[in-house]
């Protein structure tokens, strides 16, 4: 109904303009039209729905009016610029969701599941006390006192408590000195053996066997995080399960992808069964998602260690990275679309602290301003439309799109026939062709 309503409005206010004005004009006959048409036609849509279609549109006129600038030979092409675009817009939006707070949106949902809800709440934190805190392998600042936690009362390479120079590097492992436990006694399992009378002392990397001692070392890498880490493991355990789960998650919907769009296809042309399992679409999926939530994870955590505590900025610098994992499969509609949430968060952010004003109509006018633009170009550069949503309006317009006839219109330098070159008009009616076009045109074809 929104769409039919949309049309239709389309053709009566062309036919007005051409009667009000005498003739048919290009400007108000396919920008002012789509325009009015558009704005009708939206307000019979359900209010909630309005902000998403304006969202669409804004999204589909950029494309078009950066393809209408190349064909002009005013811009050209970047080589991963829809990269660019979507690593910076990323790391933008988690750093302004930071600073500023964020909105329920997609991108919002989207971020939150692939890596954490934590990472975008307020997170310029307070200075640990310490410079750096080892969390699963030490002592954790939880409100106990020193020495009231049992786990604090065992010394171990993984129990212990962590002593840390000024630099923020982990000297060693070190156990509580008082009288009460000078003269305590414990087991020390080295190398298997059991050592009862050993008494409670400092152990470091040095004062083990080299094989338990590359063990402890290889626990406390695992299973160490700073105080500032609100993931339930380590730093690099988080990192490698991340990258592991939203890997396999990518390959299996590059794999269903080309397993669906494979069934079109007629029984004797489908592709094996291993080339869905190892193609080009799953495998970049792959990448791109593990890539994407795993250099996340790796820089947020490493920049915690470094920061001694979690920063705005991190967003930024681990967002911007992680986003260039897209080379693996880039989409300049993803990159637009983040490009734009972006500025549609920062602008009503910026309208909720009084800085810009605030347009209640403003999805209805951005609509049918996208709109008058989209239809603009169909009729008059329709190559300038991506392919897939132009055999789409010709596809609901009953193939009458393609039908049209643009030769006339190619005189005004537009090149509106080189869309569909294949077709000309052969039934033309000479009573409503000009003399001119007759015999310059119809009688030499």
């Amino acid at each position: 109904m929104f769409i039919s309503q949309n049309f239709f409005l389309y053709l009566v206010f062309g036919c007005i303009s051409s009667q009000l004005l005498g003739r048919l004009c290009i400007l108000p006959a396919t920008f002012l039209s789509g325009f009015f048409s558009a704005a009708c036609a939206i307000l019979i849509e359900r209010p909630r729905r309005r902000a998403m279609l304006a969202g669409y549109m804004l999204n589909l006129t950029t494309d078009i009016l950066y393809r209408m600038l190349r064909s002009r030979g005013v811009v050209r092409d970047v080589q991963h610029g829809e990269v660019v675009v979507f690593a910076l817009s990323l790391g933008a939006y988690i750093y302004y969701a930071r600073k500023h707070g964020y909105f329920e949106d997609p991108v919002t949902f989207v971020i939150r599941h692939l890596f954490g809800a934590e990472e975008l709440h307020g997170t310029e934190s307070k200075k640990t006390k310490h410079a750096s805190v080892l969390v699963n392998g030490g002592c954790q600042d939880n409100g106990i006192e020193d020495g009231k936690d049992p786990r604090c009362n065992e010394a171990s390479p993984v129990n212990g408590t962590a002593r840390v120079n000024g630099s923020g590097i982990v000297d060693g492992f070190e156990t509580r000195s008082s009288k009460e436990t000078s003269h305590a006694k414990r087991i020390v399992h080295v190398d298997g053996k059991r050592d009862v009378n050993a008494n409670e002392k400092s152990f470091t990397n040095e004062q083990l066997p080299t094989s338990s001692s590359q063990r402890c070392l290889a626990v406390r890498v695992l299973t160490s995080r700073h105080l500032s880490c609100q993931h339930p493991f380590g730093c690099l355990a988080q990192f490698c399960r991340n990258m592991a789960k939203f890997a396999s998650l990518g390959w299996a919907v590059g794999f269903g992808i080309s397993l669906l769009g494979d069934l079109k296809r007629l029984p004797g042309r489908r592709r094996p069964f291993l080339a869905h399992v190892l193609g080009s679409s799953s495998l970049r999926s792959a990448c791109f998602l593990g890539g994407l939530t795993g250099i996340y994870k790796l820089l947020s955590c490493s920049l915690r260690w470094a920061s001694n505590g979690q920063r705005d900025w991190h967003g930024l610098v681990a967002g911007s990275a992680a986003g260039l994992a897209a080379v693996a499969a880039p989409n300049s509609n993803a990159s637009l679309y983040l490009l734009w949430k972006l500025i549609e968060l920062a602008y009503l952010k910026s309208a909720d602290e009084n800085l810009v004003p605030k347009f209640n109509n403003a999805p209805v006018f951005l609509y049918s301003l996208c709109t008058g633009i989209m239809l603009y170009a169909a009729i008059l550069e329709p190559h300038n439309l991506r392919p897939q949503y132009l055999k789409f309006l010709d596809d609901i317009c009953g193939n009458l799109l393609s039908k049209m006839n643009r030769a006339p219109l190619d005189i005004l330098g537009f090149q509106s026939s080189s869309a569909f070159p294949e077709f000309f008009p052969v039934n033309l009616d000479p009573k409503h062709v000009s003399k001119g076009y007759l015999q310059n045109v119809l009688i030499w074809s």
